[in-house]
């Protein structure tokens, strides 16, 4: 294959999900790269949800 993607193998032995946690500062103005670094996780590991789920 030449797509560039994974393949997942052994999805037999796949753990169940584990919550993920962020923790930061709370403050009422957070910081740019905070702000994105948060927008980039919510996007990138929804969408492998959403490609590696049973």
């Amino acid at each position: 294959m030449t797509e560039g993607r994974l393949n997942l193998v052994l999805a037999d032995k796949i753990a169940p999900p584990i919550p993920l946690q962020l923790v930061s500062l709370q403050t009422n103005y957070p910081s740019h790269k905070i702000r994105h670094t948060i927008a980039f996780l919510v996007e990138k590991l929804g969408q492998f949800a959403q490609d590696y789920t049973h």
